[in-house]
């Protein structure tokens, strides 16, 4: 199952991300699903950090960036520098340094893998850089942390990329007031609980001045014709927000006459995403984006065109760590089909549907919904359930009004009635009609690129507790 049942990047609970990364009640994700930390303490490292990634995949890929910003995160942050560590050794742009791990090192907390420190000297503002560590008879890893009045306030970014004994770490420095860059040379195979591993475990290490990334190569793409392309992070990429540098191509294409297209990119080496928008030149103005759209692990846009014009499409990786590589891109005029609607029976069996890419869309957004029609009488208490091992539900009632418009009436995103230790990504509607008339229960996921399996029931309600309280009502 690629999303683990959980939905678009945003951190629901405890900072577990769904994939579009905006922050729905706690934690702070960048939008792939990146974290940033800044002055994690014990109180609040369990509710702002994010517990899993949306796919296998970047669980993996992300784990080193757990493991190696846990001991700021749960220290308060911890004095690394005064706590155990000697006094940095500097290092400048151009430098290179010799050194080794052994049980003479200080040592991280998780772990118990040692590590040095180096103060980086010289940096200039808007200047990307390089480290880069080689290990002999170890896999080395690198972090960069800002640390303040010697303890690190802020971990900006950690590598993910190692092969063969060398890590690799791109950065560009940020205007922290007071702050001191450092970085971290660790290990992921030492400890000092093996001491026959800490005899001697020599390093290079070197900091470089990196280019700006190359602009991406734009070519043409006809509607409906099928093109190839390969990601090359040497060849075109381009720095997000949040500072990774990441492999990109520009396809430009010419829309007349079609108010929707469907995007669909597929790459067996890569995780691919698939941006839609406009490109002045320098720089790319994102109208719409996914990163998995349907139930392979390619990208399907569908997206509405506001107008007849020139756009342009970005093909590129969700992560820097597996960028590169061949993908196939194609672009179709899209229509939006009519909502699916059935009839449901309250107390009749719970009644399975799947959500596919082929579903109608909540308008102004790329989320699926079926509708599903109740006849419900006055004051006669009614509980709706949407379940679902594969999508995160959503669960919204309302009623059609003379001119067919939807009038919201409730919605839930998870069941109430199970408590705030249980994690769930079911929905319930506790509802009492205060008017005998025909409902619809629309039932969607939370949020895009969610499709699966899901059963919606209808039964009556004999017993109201504080805890299965009517869900929110909408706003008016």
């Amino acid at each position: 199952m690629r999303h683990l049942s959980l939905h678009c990047g945003i951190p629901k609970h405890c900072g577990i991300p769904k994939h579009c990364g905006t922050p729905k009640h706690c934690g702070t994700l960048k939008n792939d699903g990146t974290p940033t930390l800044t002055s994690l303490t014990r109180a609040d490292f369990g509710s702002r950090f994010p517990g899993h990634l949306r796919t296998r995949r970047r669980v993996l890929l992300l784990l080193p960036v757990l493991l190696l910003l846990v001991p700021w995160g749960i220290g308060g942050p911890l004095d690394l520098v005064a706590q155990q560590s000697p006094v940095p050794t500097t290092l400048a742009p151009g430098q290179s340094v010799e050194s080794a791990l052994n049980s003479a090192s200080p040592v991280l907390p998780l772990g118990q893998r040692p590590f040095a420190l180096y103060h980086l000297e010289g940096l200039q503002p808007d200047t990307r850089y390089l480290a880069a560590v080689q290990g002999v008879g170890f896999t080395p890893s690198l972090s960069l942390v800002y640390g303040v009045a010697g303890m690190t306030e802020t971990a900006r970014e950690s590598t993910l990329l190692w092969d063969e004994g060398r890590a690799e770490l791109r950065f560009t420095p940020q205007a922290i007031a007071g702050a001191v860059p450092l970085l971290m040379v660790s290990s992921w195979d030492l400890s000092t609980s093996d001491p026959w591993s800490l005899v001697s475990a020599p390093f290079s290490l070197t900091l470089a001045t990196l280019p700006p990334p190359p602009t991406p190569h734009v070519r043409d793409l006809v509607l409906d014709t099928p093109v190839r392309g390969q990601l090359d992070v040497a060849r075109g990429a381009f720095l997000t927000d949040w500072d990774d540098e990441l492999p990109a191509e520009l396809w430009r294409v010419e829309v007349r006459g079609a108010r929707m297209l469907r995007i669909i990119m597929a790459a067996d080496a890569f995780d691919p995403h698939v941006e839609f928008g406009l490109w002045d030149g320098q720089r790319f103005t994102v109208l719409d984006e996914d990163d998995h759209g349907g139930p392979t692990e390619g990208s399907i846009l569908r997206t509405v065109v506001p107008e007849d014009g020139r756009y342009w499409i970005r093909a590129r990786s969700f992560t820097a760590a597996v960028g590169d590589g061949a993908y196939t891109l194609v672009v179709v005029p899209d229509s939006m089909p009519p909502p699916l609607r059935q009839p449901i029976m309250p107390g009749a069996e719970p009644v399975f549907s799947r959500l596919t890419p082929e579903d109608a869309l909540l308008p102004g957004t790329r989320i699926p919904f079926h509708e599903w029609v109740l006849e419900a009488e006055a004051g006669v208490p009614v509980v709706i359930h949407m379940r679902s091992d594969e999508v995160d539900s959503y669960l919204s009632l309302g009623y059609e009004d003379v001119d067919g418009r939807f009038v919201e009436l409730a919605f839930n995103d998870d069941d109430p009635t199970v408590g705030p230790d249980n994690f769930t990504l079911d929905s319930r509607i506790d509802f009492t009609p205060e008017t005998s008339r025909t409902y619809i229960i629309r039932a969607r996921t939370f949020s895009p690129g969610q499709f699966g399996v899901y059963a919606v029931e209808v039964s009556a309600r004999t017993m109201r507790t504080e805890a299965s309280a009517d869900s929110v009502p909408a706003p008016l």
